[in-house]
């Protein structure tokens, strides 16, 4: 019998065309003969034992791959509230500076009165900023030590009366050394 492309092996453990076509003729079944040559077909098939290990091995592996997308994820995300969080506050301050006028240095004194309290005044606006009680030490005052309060006590440059008036106090042993 001569063997044409049809009865080839299908690879698939099946048989030949042949064969089958014969078992099913023997059955008592209408005869099937082949439409277009053998293909492949992806089906479902078991795996054996080292499959199974190696897909297992594959598994574990994308666990702790998505652990650290996870992982990763819940740090961006952290990043990106925080980064949000600044865009907001940044938002709330100009809206703020919008309303109110912006924060800025300006120049200011403090001005005590004889009533005990101290003020504190904006200079380029002259509005009244805080008024509190003096402190002790502000009540105290200052003392000017760089004047002399008339000038009409302290002696000439180059002479000092302070030690006239040690040469001339009664008890003094320079004096007893002279008289004796």
């Amino acid at each position: 019998m001569e063997q044409t492309q049809t009865e080839t092996e299908t690879g698939n453990g099946e048989g030949t065309w042949g064969e089958a076509a014969k078992a099913s003729a023997e059955a008592g079944e209408k005869s099937w003969e082949p439409t277009r040559p053998e293909f492949e077909r992806e089906l479902r098939c078991a795996l054996t034992e080292h499959e199974k290990a190696d897909r297992l091995d594959k598994v574990a592996r994308l666990r702790a791959e998505r652990d650290r997308f996870e992982a990763d994820k819940k740090e961006t995300i952290a990043g990106f509230k925080a980064a949000l969080e600044r865009v907001e506050t940044a938002i709330a301050d100009i809206v703020d500076e919008a309303r109110n006028g912006a924060k800025r240095m300006v120049d200011c004194r403090e001005e005590a009165n004889d009533a005990g309290t101290v003020r504190v005044v904006r200079l380029d606006t002259g509005d009244i900023l805080d008024e509190r009680p003096m402190t002790a030490a502000e009540r105290q005052g200052a003392l000017d030590l760089d004047e002399a309060p008339d000038g009409d006590d302290l002696p000439p440059d180059g002479e000092d009366d302070l030690e006239d008036d040690l040469e001339d106090e009664p008890g003094d042993e320079s004096d007893a050394d002279a008289e004796g």
